[in-house]
């Protein structure tokens, strides 16, 4: 997979944040979880690059997640594709921030004509991506 394709197939997708959610396993030692629900391989939709793992990597960055309180990441596929995690703040949250989301926002409006949806309370934090049908842009 490489950032010169506008779209990946959400499979391929799924199995780039599969294996870079092996690696923060790795660096936390089970302080945050990935599960991953309602994937059919089959699905032939489309996604741009690196967009589940910005929303991991966001879940990440933003919550403080122990083994004995973890941060659990939900990436869930219906009729769009949800990323949600339960929320536990860091203490000293950054001051800048939300530019990651803008550019995915961005992204998506572009390449289907629907915008992100963003869910946000004081447990948990969801962002709905549309599916792209279309692999005309690869």
């Amino acid at each position: 997979m490489t950032s010169e394709k506008k779209l990946v197939p959400l499979k391929d997708e799924i199995e780039f944040v599969k294996n870079y959610f092996e690696l923060m396993e790795q660096k936390y030692l089970g302080d945050y979880h990935l599960t991953i629900e309602n994937h059919d391989p089959q699905l032939e939709v489309f996604v741009p690059p690196f967009c589940l793992q910005l929303l991991v990597e966001n879940a990440i960055e933003h919550n403080l997640g122990r083994a004995e309180n973890p941060v659990d990441i939900k990436i869930e596929i219906t009729n769009n594709i949800s990323v949600v995690n339960n929320k536990i703040p860091k203490k000293h949250k950054k001051k800048t921030g939300g530019r990651a989301l803008k550019n995915l926002s961005t992204q998506f409006t572009l390449l289907s004509g629907t915008d992100i949806i963003i869910e946000n309370n004081d447990t948990e934090f969801k962002v709905k991506l549309p599916f792209i049908n279309s692999n005309n842009d690869i």
